[in-house]
């Protein structure tokens, strides 16, 4: 039976030819994944805001819920229970609670376990057979991404995507551009990022998610946990780099403007 280790494990730094979500993924088909592994997997994109680290986790969160790879829940009894509700839900409910918090350092059983799906199983057992079987058994000798002091109460990216949509309707590409300004490396980094800031602001009743038409938004007419992994589907399936495939989805800061 699967065991969940503790913090700050050697296996919680990715292997430097995984994606983030593969890295969750690998430790997943070892084991339950806590808060603090997925932190430390996020912190691998970079940011030096603390509270970048944790938006990078919730990103991966909902990807990984959204693409139907991991089931949010807690450990009990030896076994691993998902919550009560749609993961949608979980991942939404997940974003406001740890966005509360002081410091995104929380402790291991602290907020969620997560558990891998068996699609997420596969994929996480076929990263660990293409890497060196005798790596495995080798001490690691590579020095974890030092933790940033957490700087409660600054504005965030959050804000700032705030402030621009209060003028003017936003786009995906919005958000990844703002992702793109704090310090983490990479199309996947950024796209997680983006998608964490969303799913906050979501949480928080902040934004909604919907088309424009004859020059005027028009909202999803589905519960926000739904709109937000619709959204994280559309950019999970499109090519690295490329916005064409979120291209029809807009995003309205409520109170804010209504057209382009």
């Amino acid at each position: 039976m699967l065991r969940p280790v503790g913090s700050g494990s050697a296996s919680s730094v990715p292997e430097s030819d995984r994606t983030l979500v593969e890295d969750v993924l690998a430790q997943g088909a070892e084991d339950w994944v806590h808060a603090p592994q997925l932190l430390d997997i996020a912190g691998c994109a970079g940011g030096v805001r603390a509270e970048v680290w944790r938006d990078v986790a919730i990103g991966l969160l909902a990807r990984l819920v959204a693409d139907g790879l991991i089931t949010i829940g807690w450990v009990t009894e030896g076994r691993h229970r998902p919550w009560g509700g749609t993961q949608g839900e979980a991942v939404l409910r997940l974003a406001r609670e740890w966005s509360s918090r002081p410091s995104p350092f929380v402790r291991a059983g602290d907020l969620f376990w997560l558990a891998v799906t068996p699609a997420g199983d596969a994929i996480g057992r076929a990263v660990w057979a293409r890497e060196d079987p005798a790596s495995e058994d080798d001490e690691f000798d590579g020095a974890a991404v030092p933790r940033p002091v957490p700087r409660p109460g600054e504005p965030g990216l959050g804000d700032e995507v705030l402030a621009l949509g209060s003028s003017r309707l936003l786009r995906p590409g919005d958000l990844l551009d703002a992702a793109s300004r704090s310090g983490v490396a990479g199309q996947e980094s950024r796209e997680l990022l983006a998608l964490g800031v969303l799913a906050g602001l979501v949480a928080a009743g902040r934004v909604r998610m919907g088309e424009v038409a004859a020059e005027s938004f028009v909202a999803w007419q589905v519960p926000p946990a739904d709109a937000l992994l619709r959204v994280a589907r559309l950019w999970s399936a499109s090519e690295a780099g490329d916005r064409s495939a979120a291209a029809g989805v807009w995003v309205r800061v409520e109170n804010g403007a209504e057209s382009p």
